[in-house]
């Protein structure tokens, strides 16, 4: 989002050429987001923190997710009332273990989803955090220049004070122990000696004037709340946007496993999560609607700042800010020239002074004097160049760009990664609990399993009668059953016999094969035999039903129901089983 806006970095400028500051688009968008104050009216957008009608208007911006949260809160809670009426309704019988695939690869690209939109909050925390550290880089380098300014103003005084002036006290004890015998020169040595001390005065006079507009200590102080206030936000950020992504890894976890309990536990972290998504995104979207309005317009505001401190004349503000474009609007030009003049001043008479005293002292005496004057006269005009482009408007105001553009470019687009974030995170996280609480009601605890068959259900009235109290079923329920072997009396499915009628034991299990008399006979054996084959083969189509009934749903019929009831009434009709076999 950064790219053709110039340098970025403070005191990285092309030759040291001025550079300028131009708003973004995101800026300007952010900047036309409607004003309305709490009596829902529209109001000026221009930013000051000093116009009650714009707090509330910024209030009202962080308020929408705010409401946009208690909406989806208040959807929630319907929601849930018509789930809880829709689970009282159903049948009280345990519902089935049922595959539910698509609900888990959704929930688990939902929260994949999220995992990339916390990270994107991640982005926007460091994005937003170098923008903070360009400005108090910029801050830094700009109180440093004039920390630096300071103190050539200092070394300046020093000079005059430590130099000029012992030796201009040097010269008056001089002729003060040898007077001039020329009345007139003696006047003039002296009238040269007060304006030497005279223009150390204006020169030290002037430099308090630029010193007077240097005053760092309450910039210094502004950068390290910045400092302590980002360093709290950073953390917090930090620590908030991991626990979101820890609780949507264990979300994870809850769906590979197909935990209840686990799902459950994360489905309410996730509320809380939410929850806190919607209020950050309110206080994003505060924040940044207001910078928006600031990095509009920035010199507006810092103008009007700089006016109510008092602390830096107006004039100067808007030099280095507002219209550094040429030398004539330098406040401090005046009185650099005029501290360059009194350095002539200085230098013509001393000059007029060692002409003057050189036909009534020797050389080595004036010289002793003049000497350390000029060395700290050619010192001064260095000090008065090196703070001329120092008050220049060029490094001061590119610093100031540099300050804006980490807090209009990168800290602005830090701001909007993360109330993009908070506000995704929050639409995702819905959609979340929405698809947990239908997957808790088919992830419960495993049916038991017996073999590799399901639980029969004792109270299938299809099935064989089963004594309830005893603590084990018979063991003739579930043993094998050949297609030959007896069946027992007791069987519920097969036609009864008389009291005098026996069930006729097949002649292939016997040891010994039969033989046969009379026809007679052969006939009665004959039919004996078929009526046991019809017999076993009855009990082996039982078994294989009885083996499809344990695993039926249940309430079906059994499927061969209308065979046995047919069987029986054969039998009955034919004369070979009793009226009680039907």
């Amino acid at each position: 989002m950064n790219s053709g806006r110039g340098a970025e970095h403070p005191g990285l400028t092309l030759g040291g050429e001025k550079t300028e500051y131009i708003p973004s688009w995101l800026a300007a968008l952010f900047h036309s987001f409607p004003h309305i104050s709490l009596k829902f009216r529209l109001s000026n957008s221009t930013f000051n923190l000093d116009d009650e009608e714009y707090i509330q208007s910024l209030g009202f911006a962080a308020a929408l997710p705010v409401l946009l949260l208690l909406l989806v809160l208040f959807i929630f809670s319907i929601y849930c009332c018509c789930r809880c009426s829709s689970c009282c309704n159903k049948n009280a019988a345990s519902p089935r273990r049922k595959n539910t695939p698509c609900l888990k690869w959704t929930i688990a690209i939902i929260t994949l989803l999220t995992c990339g939109v916390l990270a994107s909050g991640l982005f926007g925390n460091e994005k937003f955090n170098k923008g903070v550290l360009q400005v108090r880089l910029a801050g830094s380098s700009a109180a440093e220049t004039i920390d630096s300014a300071n103190d050539v103003v200092g070394d300046m005084g020093t000079t005059i004070n430590n130099s000029i002036v012992v030796g201009v006290n040097g010269f008056d004890a001089l002729f003060k122990k040898s007077p001039v015998p020329n009345a007139t020169i003696g006047l003039m040595l002296d009238k040269d000696l007060q304006a030497m001390v005279q223009q150390g005065r204006n020169i030290m006079k002037y430099a308090s004037e630029i010193h007077k507009d240097a005053d760092t200590s309450q910039i210094r102080k502004i950068l390290e709340d910045i400092k302590q206030y980002e360093g709290y936000r950073w953390l917090a950020t930090i620590v908030v946007l991991s626990f979101e992504l820890l609780i949507c890894l264990l979300l994870l976890i809850a769906v590979m496993t197909e935990s209840k309990a686990l799902l459950m536990v994360c489905t309410a972290f996730v509320v809380f999560n939410l929850i806190i998504s919607w209020l950050t995104a309110g206080v994003y979207l505060g924040v940044s609607v207001g910078a928006g309005d600031l990095c509009v317009d920035p010199d507006q505001f810092v103008s009007e700042e700089a006016k109510k401190s008092g602390f830096v004349d107006q004039a100067v503000v808007h030099y280095y800010i507002t219209n550094c474009t040429s030398l004539s609007d330098n406040p401090f030009r005046d009185d650099l020239q005029s501290a360059s003049a009194s350095v002539s001043k200085i230098n013509s008479s001393l000059t007029d002074i060692v002409w003057l005293a050189s036909p009534f002292f020797e050389q080595y005496q004036i010289d002793q004097y003049s000497n350390p004057i000029r060395q700290d006269l050619k010192k001064l005009v260095g000090d008065l160049e090196n703070l001329q482009s120092m008050v220049d408007c060029t490094p001061i105001h590119n610093d100031y760009v540099s300050a804006l553009k980490g807090m209009c470019y990168k800290g602005l687009d830090g701001l909007a990664f993360m109330l993009l974030s908070a506000a995704v995170t929050g639409f995702l996280l819905a959609f979340v609990i929405v698809f947990n609480s239908r997957a808790w009601r088919h992830w419960g605890k495993r049916l038991k399993r017996k073999g590799r068959y399901s639980s029969i259900d004792e109270d299938d009235p299809f099935l064989p009668n089963i004594d309830q109290d005893s603590d084990q079923t018979p063991v003739k329920y579930y043993r094998s059953r050949g297609p030959y072997t007896n069946i027992e009396e007791d069987d519920p499915f097969l036609p009864r016999l008389g009291p005098e009628q026996s069930r006729p034991t097949s002649p292939l299990l016997t040891e010994q094969t039969p033989r046969y008399g009379t026809f007679g006979n052969r006939s009665l054996s004959h039919e004996g035999l078929l009526s046991s084959l019809s017999v076993s083969t009855a009990v082996g189509q039982l078994r294989r039903e009885r083996l499809v009934l344990q695993n039926r749903d249940q309430g079906s019929p059994p499927p061969a129901y209308e065979y046995y009831a047919d069987h029986g009434r054969s039998r009955y009709a034919t004369g070979t089983a009793s009226p009680t076999d039907v």
